[in-house]
């Protein structure tokens, strides 16, 4: 009995502590420098000042590490062909990347704001954001918070969304936090036996955004910051809409509702009553079964290292391939103009630039925006630009790969239709907002 009583309290206090320490280290804005911010972001921050002389060789060491998954241990070129595919893409990207560090490569590549300035992005942005993220992800994932808060979730995401109550707080860390941490809280859950390969796949594509840091940047770059509150609102409502439309149809709907291989599927209860109270019982008991955090974090290490060799050897493929596409080929300009029939639909202001930042965001969420940066150009179209980034949800540069390092079943080609689908459900929804209001 009294062993009991012990256990119970431990998984209470374990509970508590750990949950509150992930809650406050993704989500609680503390004073740093001249302005505030989440600790997380600021233990990004230290790390990238403090690394950034090596943070080259940290890309190559982890693509190295990349290739050998590739290769050597998993041999998934031995695949399908979407493996083969992949697999050619990472072996091309690590090239790049040995070509970029050592200097040796063509002079297309080498510009500075191509091959240096991906490789850059890759190992501050990505790879630190990542290997941190995941390094404080189980403090949400595995003392009890994410199952306690499912109990809430679960009347809500299950009908609206088709995924288990659970996901939640992957959904809500991912949209504020940053999509690599919500694909490697969701991977993990899949392989887990949490959730099925459609709703790993609906988590990771519905609310992935950059971070909502980048809102800010976004919001900053396309000078609407006046409208701070709106823009966030507005955003969020239409994220949620498009992932509700989404889900619904072709290629989400189609994707197979299978648990992991091998795995036991693990069925998340229903509460109807009590909901405070099972709330509570839900987090303790997880918290009480949970191995030590040490074990935790062993595991979560040996769940990284193959997303983040993919997303080294991919992402740079894909951000520096798209880069140099758009300094040297007029490709996605043509692309960008698949979206001039919704653009003249809602009679978007200064369509042609509306077209290009549309053309531009498949390579790079960022990209998007910068394409209209200095230019005269009406609020509303401003604001359009300014959305499509965290509402579109997937690109090449960053996104694609990260997703695809995991094992969550979703293709390539997928991606890309999911992209095309939510930059149009995004026109439509923040080009009506615009026209009624501006």
């Amino acid at each position: 009995m009294n062993e009991n009583i012990e256990r119970n309290n431990t998984g209470k206090i374990k509970f508590v502590l750990f949950s509150l320490i992930g809650l406050v280290v993704f989500f609680v804005k503390l004073p740093f420098g001249e302005t505030s911010t989440v600790p997380i972001d600021m233990i990004v921050g230290i790390a990238k000042t403090a690394l950034a002389p090596v943070l080259p060789y940290l890309v190559l060491a982890i693509g190295i590490y990349g290739m050998y998954d590739v290769f050597i241990k998993q041999k998934s070129y031995k695949g399908g062909v979407s493996n083969i595919i992949m697999s050619i893409c990472k072996a091309l990207g690590f090239l790049m990347i040995v070509l970029v560090v050592f200097n040796i490569g063509p002079s297309f590549l080498m510009a500075p704001d191509i091959g240096p300035s991906t490789v850059k992005i890759l190992g501050g942005s990505v790879a630190l954001v990542a290997a941190i993220g995941a390094f404080f992800l189980p403090l949400l994932l595995e003392f009890g918070l994410a199952d306690a808060i499912g109990v809430f979730l679960r009347p809500l995401m299950r009908p609206l969304f088709k995924v288990p109550g659970k996901s939640g707080v992957v959904a809500v860390t991912e949209y504020i936090g940053n999509f690599s941490l919500g694909h490697i809280a969701i991977n993990k859950m899949y392989k887990n036996g949490e959730v099925t390969g459609k709703e790993a796949a609906i988590i990771a594509t519905g609310w992935a955004t950059p971070s909502l840091v980048t809102f800010m940047v976004f919001a900053n770059m396309m000078e609407i910051m006046n409208y701070w509150n709106i823009y966030f609102l507005v955003v969020t409502l239409a994220v949620t809409i498009i992932t509700f439309i989404t889900i619904r149809i072709y290629p989400l709907r189609n994707i197979k509702n299978d648990y992991y291989p091998g795995v036991t599927p693990i069925e998340e209860k229903v509460y109807k009553t009590n909901l405070f109270k099972n709330f509570w019982a839900e987090g303790v008991k997880k918290a009480d079964n949970a191995p030590s955090l040490g074990k935790i974090e062993l595991t979560q290490l040996k769940n990284i290292l193959p997303m983040l060799g993919g997303m080294m050897t991919t992402g740079m493929f894909f951000m520096a391939g798209g880069l140099i596409l758009k300094t040297y080929t007029p490709i996605v300009t043509w692309i960008g103009y698949l979206f001039w029939p919704f653009l003249s639909l809602i009679q978007i202001p200064d369509i042609t630039v509306a077209m290009q930042s549309c053309g531009m965001s498949i390579l790079d969420s960022m990209f998007t925006v910068v394409v209209a940066v200095g230019q005269n150009i009406d609020i509303a179209t401003r604001f359009l630009i300014a959305a499509i980034p965290p509402c579109m949800i997937v690109f090449l540069s960053g996104f694609v790969p990260c997703l695809l390092s995991t094992e969550v079943p979703i293709k390539f080609y997928q991606l890309i239709m999911l992209w095309f689908i939510r930059v149009v459900l995004t026109i439509l929804l923040i080009g009506s907002f615009v026209w009624l209001f501006f």
